[in-house]
């Protein structure tokens, strides 16, 4: 079963997909619950654009069984099940099964980064922010992930908050020159805040 199975994920990973195919169905015959097997028909189904089959095996594999770490390979079968519904236009899903995602995040600062960043992908910056502000509480030092609580809260106009979290991850690396640009602009989007006290009318209706 494990050479079948090398052999299967070296014909997917080789573009022989039908091929591939034949090999996780014998698999899966014998252990109907195989995550792996699951999990390659499911990559089969993205190669050859069927979207629906493709959701249907990664949920397989999700709740399959798995050699080792069981856990930690679930998730990445989810991510990729979400970066499979963004590839085919389908977001409403893919925040479906992020949301089912961030509920049973491990304690892991990694995973939790990554699923902060996706989050924010698919437009989801409010569960984005709360995700950073864990990692943030964890490691006040982690650039990472003061850079996605900047581009979450500034994907939400909170424009004060976002410059606070920007100006942190700066701090800590002076020399990152993408923190930097986003902090420049979050910089020129506040200086041009019409609700300033002091303004004339007409600078205030300018900004």
């Amino acid at each position: 079963a494990r050479d079948r199975l090398a052999l299967a994920e070296a014909l997917e990973k080789a573009g022989r997909s039908s091929e591939a195919a034949i090999y996780f169905r014998e698999l899966l015959r014998d252990n109907p619950n195989s995550g792996p097997a699951n999990l390659g028909l499911a990559r089969v189904a993205v190669d050859q654009k069927d979207i629906q089959d493709a959701v249907n095996y990664y949920h397989r594999a999700i709740y399959g069984s798995w050699p080792g770490d069981a856990r930690s390979q679930r998730i990445q079968a989810r991510i990729e099940l979400i970066q499979a519904l963004g590839k085919f236009g389908k977001k409403r899903e893919a925040q479906a099964e992020l949301l089912a995602l961030e509920a049973e995040m491990p304690n892991d600062i990694a995973v939790e980064k990554q699923v902060g960043r996706l989050l924010l992908d698919y437009g989801l910056p409010q569960n984005a922010a709360e995700v950073f502000r864990k990692v943030v509480a964890k490691n006040s030092r982690d650039v990472d992930a003061l850079a996605g609580l900047g581009e979450a809260y500034l994907a939400m106009d909170n424009y004060r908050a976002a410059q606070a979290a920007f100006s942190s991850a700066l701090r800590v690396q002076p020399d990152n020159a993408v923190v930097a640009r986003r902090l420049d602009l979050v910089q020129k989007i506040l200086a041009l805040d019409p609700t300033v006290r002091g303004l004339r009318p007409a600078e205030r209706y300018q900004r």
